[in-house]
């Protein structure tokens, strides 16, 4: 009997308690519903808010890609002006050198020519040099010239 007692006061105390529950879960279920709509549509603002920040950086990162492709496009035109400068400075240096060599040439020839031995490193002092030869010799040779031009003149003139 005892253990019927007990039994039967453990039965009613589950009753009130699943009643207490029910009616605390029915009033809850509103509540609870109202709540998960609000933090449904708090998850679909912060959903929105977050797509529209991607979107955004979606289009910083497309203009920055179009800044980047005109910074890079405008990069291969100056490297192309570049080489092209190195290369005409390798030119000009290459025809500086062969007009150096021709001049020393020169110089070298009128040196032996004049019988001389005079060692001059400047290009600009082996090129006045060079002048002033050329220059006795065109005098030279006009004044030859008007020479068998007077020698023919007269010649002409005896016969």
């Amino acid at each position: 009997m005892l253990y019927i007692n007990n039994t039967l006061r453990r039965f009613w105390s589950l009753l009130r308690s699943f009643r207490r529950f029910g009616r605390t879960f029915w009033k809850e279920k509103p509540k609870t519903k109202k709540n998960m709509r609000r933090k449904k549509g708090r998850l679909v603002k912060f959903t929105e808010e977050k797509n529209n920040e991607i979107l955004n950086y979606n289009n910083q990162l497309a203009h920055l890609q179009t800044q980047l492709e005109k910074a890079q496009s405008v990069a291969v035109k100056w490297e192309s002006q570049w080489t092209h400068i190195q290369n005409t400075a390798a030119k000009k240096t290459l025809l500086l050198g062969r007009i150096k060599m021709a001049t020393h040439n020169l110089f070298m020839l009128v040196n032996r020519h004049l019988k001389q031995n005079t060692v001059i490193e400047l290009t600009e002092k082996q090129l006045e040099k060079i002048q002033v030869f050329i220059q006795d010799l065109t005098q030279i040779t006009n004044e030859i010239k008007r020479t068998e031009t007077a020698a023919t003149n007269a010649t002409s003139a005896m016969s």
